[in-house]
């Protein structure tokens, strides 16, 4: 009987250390209130607030977000990425947030959705079907930067959008993207710089990647696999250890491809020998990937 009643004692102390765990975790998150429409976000609390409460928990037409300072995620946060069904109005004003090892946003829904002026520093181990800013993009993404590492062990993987079917534009990509070698090396597809795949009707404008690529297949600086259109971007980093469909603004193109230029070196175990041949020749890189992949339209 005495053995029990310990038993008991102890059961009702580790209840109540579980309950304060979860109460000082609740504690963390620093509600917000908006300030003329808008949720002005200046500290990580505030920012998990904003996911994990607020945007997990409501439903609503149109948010506009501000960061007020560079974000830093604590060490061993798991950062849960939300889906954004209204119109979203997220201006990062030029700061960081850093720490993530998720996308930041899962959908952007909403055509008319702004997300601009923001830095994400990232360190991805493992990625599957990944992109820094959000996995996919119905709307627009202006002067987005991200940086740091993204490790491949499969999927579709880009610095900072995976699907997009709306607009990047004036976006770079300074993250080094690569599939991570083991013994049981997974295939990788579809890895871009800025997008994984531009589907029809979406765009890529004044983009650039200064990320080394390395992948199985469907890699370019730019983008993986195209569908829509590409103006005016440049990839100034090798792409490398590429099995095919390998180029240096677009792995595997579909749709137009217009006023780009590849400034790096592109290699791999199954490129055909012309395309190697002419990649120092940074004018004629975009226009013969183009005609070797026997490609539907060609605009140079």
């Amino acid at each position: 009987m005495q053995k029990i009643k310990i038993f008991k004692q102890l059961f009702v102390v580790i209840c109540c250390l579980l309950m304060t765990t979860q109460i000082c975790k609740a504690d963390d998150y620093e509600p917000v209130t908006p300030k003329n429409g808008v949720y002005q976000i200046a500290n990580y609390n505030q920012l998990a607030w904003l996911f994990d409460v607020y945007i997990e928990n409501n439903k609503f037409k149109v948010i506009s977000v501000e960061l007020l300072n560079n974000i830093e995620i604590p060490e061993g946060k798991k950062w849960k990425s939300q889906s954004i069904y209204g119109k979203l109005n997220f201006e990062g004003k030029g700061n960081t947030i850093s720490g993530l090892n998720n996308a930041l946003f899962s959908t952007i829904d909403d055509t008319k959705s702004v997300i601009q002026n923001l830095i994400l520093v990232v360190n991805v181990d493992k990625a599957y079907d990944f992109g820094a800013i959000c996995n996919t993009n119905c709307g627009t993404i202006y002067k987005c930067t991200c940086k740091g590492s993204i490790s491949v062990s499969v999927g579709t993987v880009a610095g900072i959008c995976k699907l997009n079917y709306g607009t990047i534009s004036y976006c770079t990509n300074n993250a080094k993207i690569y599939a991570k070698e083991s013994p049981t090396f997974s295939y990788t597809k579809n890895i871009g710089g800025i997008c994984a795949e531009n589907e029809s009707g979406a765009k890529i404008i004044n983009c650039t990647n200064y990320g080394e690529l390395k992948g199985d297949s469907d890699i370019g600086g730019i983008c993986g696999s195209n569908f829509g259109e590409i103006q005016n971007c440049t990839n100034n980093s090798p792409i490398s250890e590429c099995y095919s469909s390998v180029g240096g603004i677009c792995g595997s193109n579909y749709g137009e491809i217009s006023s780009c230029s590849n400034v790096c070196s592109v290699s791999g175990k199954k490129i055909l020998v012309e395309f190697v041949e002419v990649i120092v020749k940074k004018s004629l890189v975009v226009k013969i990937q183009l005609l070797l992949m026997e490609k539907r339209k060609l605009v140079v």
